[in-house]
């Protein structure tokens, strides 16, 4: 397949910042950085059970986007699609493809809150 019909999803990209407070203080933010275009894939998943009987799964995503469009990658930064948010754990080059960079993600069962507070 051609690299137009491999990432054929648009993600938006947001990094942590500081926000001065009417106070003067730094106060943790989030900030959008860019749209990218990438693929996402489900990778696997697990099943946590958390007290009072709630079981929460944590589900594990592959997203593959070309390695010049987020040069500046880092472990705090966070992907949006759809109001959910997919926290970076890590990532790799592409096996198949090397002008591509594959992040595997972990996605949050919250809806994305635009932004407000960082989580």
């Amino acid at each position: 397949m051609s690299l137009t019909n491999d990432l054929n999803l648009r993600i938006a990209v947001y990094k942590p910042t500081l926000k001065k407070t009417d106070l003067g203080d730094n106060k943790p933010a989030v900030e959008f950085y860019k749209k990218i275009w990438a693929s996402i894939r489900v990778t696997g998943g697990s099943l946590a059970t958390q007290p009072a009987d709630i079981t929460q799964a944590k589900l594990a995503h592959n997203i593959i986007i070309r390695a010049n469009s987020l040069k500046d990658i880092a472990e705090d930064m966070f992907f949006v699609y759809k109001e959910r948010r997919y926290n970076i754990d890590t990532w790799r080059p592409h096996y198949k493809h090397p002008d591509r960079l594959e992040i595997i993600c972990t996605m949050d069962n919250t809806p994305f809150n635009g932004g407000v507070a960082y989580a």
